[in-house]
């Protein structure tokens, strides 16, 4: 904590020309301007003073006024000291002009550096910035583009989906899945939940899904696992007479849904759902069956 809160101040106090903090910037412009009033005052209170001045000696000139007895006995004396003050009080006054004019051109010079490091900072730490902006977001992408391409990828086995399917009249069908992992790493805890039942064509609703199972299974990236249909998990029971013509006639299909369940290496947890609909053939120890994805119950993520 005192680390964080020495830093936090360290950077506050450091911010005047980054930052939006104009704060150091305003003072000068603020001083530049107090001398720029104090030099024009100065030449002002000058011409003035030197004003009053001539005015008051062409006065004493015309009016005749005398100097006093006891300055009387050295008049060129009296009059060379006079003006000597007088060019001393002048030429310090012209020189406190020079300085004060000085002063407030050398302080414009410096603010207008000033706000030309201002700008070139701010330049800088907006380029700084974006350029940040821009390696976090490459990061990021480069991430996301890594986990998409060595993710595990579990589905149905595209080349063969079922194996040893059979369904007959008086029989519970019986069928083998082919489940595959596509990617590159394996998948953890993998598990798939099936179900069968017999209906029309397409479903009109989702399919009750069956609950999900633990598992501590792992699938290696390009092996296939194999599930097939199991006492656990609810089925349509023996299939009748009637069923099985309206299936073989495709008025009916023998569906085999699911959800295969899995974690790949990137510690997420990943679903796909399936959704199967069947046309058995009329004779139960034929492969040759018609088989369609659902219009549903067929996603992944």
């Amino acid at each position: 904590m005192l680390r964080s809160s020495n830093s936090a101040t360290i950077t506050h106090e450091c911010r005047h020309f980054r930052n939006g903090d104009h704060r150091m910037l305003k003072i000068l412009i603020l001083s530049a301007a107090i001398a720029a009033a104090v030099f024009s005052l100065s030449i002002v209170g000058f011409s003035a003073w030197r004003s009053f001045d001539e005015q008051q000696h062409q006065t004493n000139q015309k009016t005749g006024t005398k100097e006093p007895a006891e300055h009387s006995s050295n008049p060129k004396s009296n009059v060379a000291s006079k003006e000597s003050a007088e060019q001393a009080i002048a030429r310090y006054n012209l020189w406190l002009m020079i300085f004060t004019g000085v002063l407030a051109f050398v302080s414009l010079i410096q603010i207008g550096f000033l706000i030309s490091a201002d700008r070139v900072a701010s330049e800088a730490a907006n380029a700084a910035r974006q350029s940040a902006d821009a390696t976090r977001n490459s990061v990021k992408l480069a991430e996301k583009t890594a986990e998409r391409q060595l993710r595990a990828y579990v589905f149905l086995d595209s080349e063969k989906i079922i194996e040893k399917l059979r369904v007959a009249a008086g029989e519970e069908p019986s069928f083998l899945l082919r489940v595959k992992n596509f990617g590159l790493t394996p998948a953890y805890n993998f598990v798939v939940v099936r179900a069968t039942a017999i209906g029309p064509w397409p479903p009109d609703a989702d399919l009750p899904m069956a609950s999900a199972q633990e598992s501590t299974q792992v699938l290696p990236p390009g092996e296939i696992s194999y599930w097939g249909s199991s006492p656990d998990t609810p089925g349509g029971g023996k299939v009748t007479a009637e069923e099985f013509a309206d299936m073989t006639a495709g008025r009916r299909r023998f569906y085999i849904f699911g959800r295969i369940t899995y974690v790949d290496a990137f510690d997420k947890p990943r679903y796909t759902n399936f959704c199967l609909g069947i046309v058995p053939p009329s004779d139960p120890n034929s492969a040759d069956f018609g088989l369609r994805r659902c219009p549903r119950q067929n996603d992944a993520n």
